[in-house]
């Protein structure tokens, strides 16, 4: 008899001493983190090969694209946009998301610093959305920004064209002679709404008009209320451009000439 409780008490001994080792082994290799963002991010390290940078290089590497948005104006003057959509890979997403308002401030501050060490007019703190994007290649992330009203004063803005956002006031210059808007991340002018197709329509500027031609968009392009034929191009100065039910745009002219 005590020969089997001996044997018994051996047994339990090294159920536990296992029971043991197998946690310790668990912790070693999840690093023991309960977070199933964080698991899953670390399960990708460990059996995937990935190009996804970390948050400080992404910070850089998008701090540089955001500072590519800054435009020279007719008085001399180089102004920064108010406002800022980032378009992530989905791996850098998931990594700058465990500290989303770490890399935001990170970005602001940075940001912020640039445009005072260069001279650079910077009407308010700059306003960031973080977006990801399946079209967007690991460790490139994709900067889209635009004006918004008052950033630059109107005398500097004599003789430049620009996309208003009819509701909001908010604005894009018009800096290449042919721009395509759209939904999509790879358009010149990026409009993140349901209405709007991934490439929606294209702005070109043809013998000094800026004209619109639809690209076969599922909602339509409307100028003045008259659906535009894809593939028909007409004169937009001055009138009302609208993408789909809801989005209104209009290209102004600022015929002023000189600055003042």
């Amino acid at each position: 008899m005590p020969n089997a409780v001996v044997l018994l008490i051996v047994v339990v001994l090294i159920i536990a001493a296992v029971t043991i080792a197998t946690g310790a082994w668990r912790l070693a290799h999840t690093g023991g983190s309960q977070n199933p963002r964080v698991k899953a991010r670390e399960l990708r390290q460990r059996t995937l090969p990935s190009r996804a940078a970390s948050p400080d290089v992404l910070a850089e590497r998008t701090r540089r694209r955001m500072e590519a948005h800054v435009v020279d104006w007719c008085d001399g003057k180089q102004y920064a946009p108010s406002y800022y959509t980032i378009a992530l890979a989905v791996p850098d997403f998931d990594e700058v998301s465990l500290d989303r308002d770490g890399f935001v401030s990170q970005l602001v501050s940075e940001f912020t610093k640039g445009c005072r060490a260069n001279g650079w007019s910077l009407a308010r703190s700059p306003k960031i959305e973080l977006v990801f994007d399946d079209d967007v290649t690991e460790g490139s992330p994709r900067v889209h920004a635009r004006f918004a009203a008052g950033d630059v004063p109107e005398a500097a803005m004599a003789g430049q064209a620009i996309l208003q956002i009819v509701d909001s006031g908010d604005w894009w210059p018009l800096a290449a002679p042919e721009m395509i808007i759209g939904r999509g991340s790879r358009c010149d002018v990026q409009i993140d709404r349901s209405s709007v197709s991934r490439r929606h329509c294209e702005l070109k500027l043809h013998k000094g008009t800026w004209t619109v031609c639809d690209l076969e968009s599922s909602n339509g392009t409307f100028f003045e209320g008259e659906r535009l034929e894809p593939g028909a191009r007409v004169a937009t100065t001055g009138g009302v451009l609208r993408l789909g039910s809801r989005v209104e745009l209009r290209v102004l002219v600022d015929e002023g000439g000189a600055c003042s």
